[in-house]
């Protein structure tokens, strides 16, 4: 497999765990709909060869750490600067919702 594609079934193991959590206990601000893939400290201005990504919400205080292998890493953060990331994983979470729990909101 592809760094990416591993890199996806890993965050949507993640996406997941935050959807049937949602689905038990959730509120609409927590909501997997919002889930995006930002760094660490996404305050920083700049970032070296080595920082971290994770799945976490643009609403609510929900972070998920996924263990990206070094190659998948590299991947997903060449893509961040090169300003792709968010509609690869946006046009991903939002399959995956659709296909998978269709009660939760998508948009």
């Amino acid at each position: 497999m592809k760094p990416l594609e591993t890199a996806e079934n890993k965050l949507l193991d993640q996406l997941d765990i935050w959807c049937i959590t949602f689905m038990i206990m959730g509120t609409q601000s927590e909501t997997p709909r919002y889930s995006q893939i930002m760094p660490l400290d996404s305050f920083s201005s700049s970032y070296d060869d080595d920082f971290k990504l994770i799945l976490k919400s643009t609403v609510a205080v929900i972070r998920y750490d996924v263990n990206f292998t070094d190659e998948e890493n590299k991947a997903l953060i060449e893509m961040y600067r090169e300003s792709k990331l968010w509609d690869w994983w946006k046009s991903i979470r939002t399959q995956y919702l659709v296909d998978n729990y269709p009660t939760i909101k998508h948009y």
